[in-house]
């Protein structure tokens, strides 16, 4: 009995293309924006619970290939709108679509693809674009990633974060200023293991209702630590630092981890009364559970008072 289990769970562990995979999409990001609004518009359900998120890469590409594959349905602005998922995921190309999520029925067995590395089956895709002159050989090899590396057993991309805006603000003599500087670097070893690290280094000037807040509870909306900044004209301006990193691990098909510093959502639209993304970055551990359409998760975390841990100084 012992044998017949051992040779079940190493035929688990062997699978690839995975469900659950992938680092994490940033919160906000706009490959949610777009596949978010593609499940309303299209009426085809993702084959994901979609009010769970951060997403995984790994399944959010996935339902784009196959959107892809239904054209029909796609406006120009739509397709164009996937290519922009493409580009900047594309790490995930080698995913196999979910057919069976537009009802339609799957062309390919599970099983196939299965020789390569989801990475080998990547570049070998049509949707794998490469820059046509990247810098010094070696910058922007494609046009959305800063640095890649390829390989069968490991992938790696590194992009910088920028950001920089300046307008006047109305009945208020300070600008409205926002100017973001960071890095973002993510990874996966074996289709297994994958890592997700980003920092920014932030200086702004919010609108005023911004600062009204700020001043009744001492604490900016998703911000920690906060300190005083002026320049460019902005005389009451906001520094802050914002970081996240996760681990995440692929135990089988359909069990997965993460362990890590971010935030999490749980809900519909921009709030919920489940599980917001109001609060600040916090350590937490995640369980994912998906069999068949169910979706069971774990989230174990630690929230901390914004009046007890959130701290300013000028």
């Amino acid at each position: 009995m012992r044998y017949l289990f051992l040779a079940f769970l190493l035929t688990v562990l062997g699978q690839r293309n995975l469900s659950g995979q992938g680092s994490p999409l940033p919160l906000g990001s706009q490959e949610e924006s777009i596949l978010s609004r593609l499940e309303i518009s299209t009426g085809k359900p993702a084959p994901f619970h979609s009010a769970l998120k951060p997403y995984a890469r790994g399944p959010l590409v996935a339902y784009a290939l196959a959107l892809d594959s239904a054209q029909s349905a796609l406006s120009t602005l739509d397709k164009e709108d996937l290519r922009q998922v493409f580009l900047s995921n594309n790490e995930w190309l080698g995913a196999l679509p979910y057919p069976t999520a537009l009802g339609e029925k799957s062309s390919r067995k599970s099983g196939e693809g299965n020789a390569s590395s989801l990475i080998e089956s990547a570049l070998a895709n049509p949707l794998y674009v490469k820059s046509r002159r990247p810098i010094l050989n070696y910058f922007y090899p494609t046009p959305a990633n800063l640095l890649e590396v390829n390989t069968p057993a490991f992938h790696l991309r590194v992009n910088p974060l920028l950001q920089f805006k300046y307008g006047q603000q109305q009945n208020n003599d300070e600008p409205y200023y926002l100017n973001q500087r960071g890095l973002e670097l993510r990874a996966g070893i074996d289709d297994r293991i994958f890592v997700l690290m980003n920092i920014v280094e932030n200086q702004a000037q919010f609108p005023g209702y911004v600062r009204d807040r700020y001043n009744q509870t001492r604490s900016l909306p998703g911000v920690g630590l906060v300190k005083g900044y002026t320049g460019f004209g902005v005389q009451n301006g906001y520094d802050f630092l914002l970081s996240q990193g996760y681990v995440g691990f692929n135990f089988t098909r359909h069990v997965g981890a993460q362990f890590g510093y971010g935030k999490n959502f749980i809900g519909n639209g921009y709030r919920s009364v489940l599980l917001s993304d109001f609060s600040f970055n916090y350590l937490n551990l995640k369980l994912n559970w998906q069999v068949w359409k169910l979706h069971f998760q774990n989230i174990f975390g630690e929230l901390n008072s914004g009046f007890g841990q959130c701290r300013s100084w000028r």
